[in-house]
């Protein structure tokens, strides 16, 4: 499939994340529990092959659920479009206390009242007991189970964040989220064949397949009232050493001066974030005993942490949320990995034109990208007071400086990712 290897590998980690999530939980610490869901949020434009990576990575969940209800004959169903939080509530209180919240075109989500009530959502992603009145009926979900992906266009979240983008933030949604803004693949995806592609998304849907009947009994009417038996998994020794490792690196992070002292929201989530993807990888892979071994969390934390750089590439203030046309967007990951391989924050122009990214290699095409990233606040021309009078009209326009509010603070956290233990 061609389309951007984040939406891909998003889609995929939300239904792996909802097939083990029903009956798996994984101990961080001992007494500390969580489930193994994870909610994902991908900004793509239209033409990005969205419904393509949904229809390809869900199709176990969805011949599951026609399965599953003639063989029983009930309505079976686990995936829920867009509804709103409380109608989520219901659902799982109705059909099936285990969901995945599915949408490929989240616009109407986003862009209307149905995220008035993000709260719901976070206490459905800690997983515990949920009790809601509504006017003529309490609903009661003993043990919600729940993994999230929404996929939205870039303008329609731009104008969420900017209305309740502080809100969001604040109570703490979008510190549970991976979220990712992929470079469009739009131009380069000419055809070829993909026999072997098409084998490995046929083997995971059968896994995903073979999980859900597995634990079909849990996605019954009726199973909310019921108490199942989860299967907990935890860290073998060196793993347990490792996570506690991670998470005081990220906890050191967070001091002030540090790459997430403006996201301390987000970064307390990493952590959890990263155990809960160890288990989700454990149980797919169908590893034998229930504990997660040190390779099994360093490849979890890789994938959180990915994340986590392009949480702080997106929110990074001066942000809230800088959604760039796709030529400056190719120029600022360009930057981010110039920066942190040269450890220089000035640029010239020239040596963007001849070693810059291919398609910014035309001058009018490398201004206008020049220009979106002035106006976001991430560059500027070279400061002036770093130039004599003589040199000022010559170079301040030819040099660019790269801000360190910005650049600096991706660039010491992709550092602080390189250096946590064992993630080489």
């Amino acid at each position: 499939m061609q389309a951007p290897p984040a939406l891909i590998a998003s889609s995929a980690l939300a239904a792996t994340s909802h097939a083990v999530q029903s009956k798996f939980e994984v101990e961080r610490l001992n007494g500390l529990k969580g489930p193994c869901s994870a909610y994902f949020i991908i900004i793509a434009e239209s033409g990005e092959r969205k419904s393509t990576a949904d229809a390809m990575y869900f199709r176990a969940a969805r011949e599951f659920e026609e399965t599953a209800s003639r063989k029983y004959k009930c309505i079976v169903s686990v995936l829920v479009g867009d509804s709103t939080p409380a109608g989520t509530i219901a659902h799982m209180d109705h059909y099936s206390p285990s969901v995945c919240l599915c949408e490929d075109e989240a616009g109407r989500i986003f862009s209307s009242n149905l995220v008035n009530d993000l709260g719901l959502l976070n206490k459905i992603w800690g997983g515990n007991s949920i009790t809601v009145d509504r006017k003529y009926e309490r609903l009661v979900v003993l043990s919600p189970r729940c993994s999230l992906i929404w996929m939205v266009q870039p303008t329609i979240f731009e104008k969420f964040m900017q209305r309740r983008g502080d809100n969001a933030r604040g109570i703490g949604f979008l510190a549970r989220c991976h979220v990712c803004y992929p470079e469009s693949t739009q131009g380069s995806r000419f055809i070829k064949p993909r026999p072997e592609e098409l084998v490995y998304v046929n083997d995971f849907n059968q896994r995903c397949l073979d999980l859900l009947h597995e634990q079909v009994e849990r996605f019954l009417p009726g199973a909310n009232q019921k108490r199942f038996e989860n299967v907990t998994l935890t860290f073998a020794y060196p793993a347990q050493i490792a996570w506690e490792q991670i998470y005081d690196n990220i906890e050191f992070a967070c001091a002030t001066g540090g790459v997430f002292a403006q996201n301390r929201d987000y970064a307390s989530k990493i952590a959890e974030n990263i155990a809960r993807m160890a288990g989700v990888f454990h149980a797919f892979e169908g590893h034998e005993g229930t504990e997660i071994s040190e390779e099994t969390l360093h490849r979890a934390a890789q994938v959180v942490l990915w994340y986590a750089a392009e949480f702080l590439r997106l929110f990074t203030p001066p942000g809230p949320v800088d959604i760039l046309n796709d030529h400056a967007l190719k120029l600022d990951n360009w930057l981010i990995e110039y920066a942190f391989r040269t450890g220089s924050y000035t640029v010239a122009k020239s040596f963007l034109l001849r070693y810059g990214p291919n398609s910014l290699r035309n001058r009018d095409t490398l201004e206008l990208a020049i220009q979106r990233l002035m106006e976001t606040n991430r560059i500027s021309h070279f400061p002036a007071h770093m130039l004599s009078n003589n040199q000022m009209s010559r170079k301040a326009t030819k040099m660019l400086f790269l801000h360190d509010n910005y650049y600096g603070q991706i660039v010491r956290g992709q550092q602080v990712m390189h250096v946590l233990p064992l993630l080489q």
